[in-house]
């Protein structure tokens, strides 16, 4: 199966990744700093290169 475009597609995941990582620091300051390190730990298990 090809992905229609591999970089639109990338950029879009990507995005999504470091909206998800501004969250955790929000959530983070806000609430619980383990949380946001937990948050942090599956941004790069995730990988934002």
């Amino acid at each position: 199966m090809r992905i229609p475009n591999p970089e639109r597609f990338l950029s879009k995941n990507r995005e999504k990744a470091h909206k998800k990582l501004k969250m955790s620091f929000v959530y983070c300051f806000e609430h619980n700093f383990l949380l946001c390190l937990q948050g942090i730990t599956d941004f790069v298990k995730t990988g934002c290169n």
